[in-house]
């Protein structure tokens, strides 16, 4: 099994700016930084996308406040290899956990983008809606 201080992850989105109408694409890439191969188990360390009002750092969205994590099976990972996974589509809609109607529209500006992995954060990437 592979421990969380061995896993490295980056997220960005699939371009800096989207205009109006576009949905935007999301992108994690799991890293497994150790000298072995190992098995990262999803459904004990769910993953998931948050976004972030860049201006406020207020939490508008989660991918899972609606809905159960996609990728739910173990993944192995040999020494040094990384493995993107991609959330298609964002609604540029707003969500909590367990608040799934009446979602506001996101608006424009600024975003910061989260990647978890169970209880580990990356570092956030950023992009515009416009």
């Amino acid at each position: 099994v592979c421990s969380p201080d061995v896993l490295r992850l980056e997220v960005r989105a699939g371009a800096p700016t989207y205009a109006a109408g576009q949905l935007p694409d999301f992108i994690m890439s799991v890293t497994n930084t150790s000298g072995s191969d190992c098995t990262v188990d999803l459904a004990a360390n769910p993953m998931s996308f948050e976004v972030f009002n860049l201006a406020s750092y207020e939490r508008i969205w989660g991918d899972t406040d609606c809905n159960e994590p996609t990728v739910t099976q173990d993944i192995d990972l040999t020494a040094g290899e990384s493995r993107n996974f991609a959330l298609n589509g964002w609604s540029r809609t707003t969500s909590a956990p367990d608040e799934c109607t009446d979602r506001a529209d996101a608006g424009t500006g600024a975003f910061l983008l989260y990647g978890h992995l169970g209880d580990k954060v990356s570092e956030p990437g950023t992009f515009n809606l416009a």
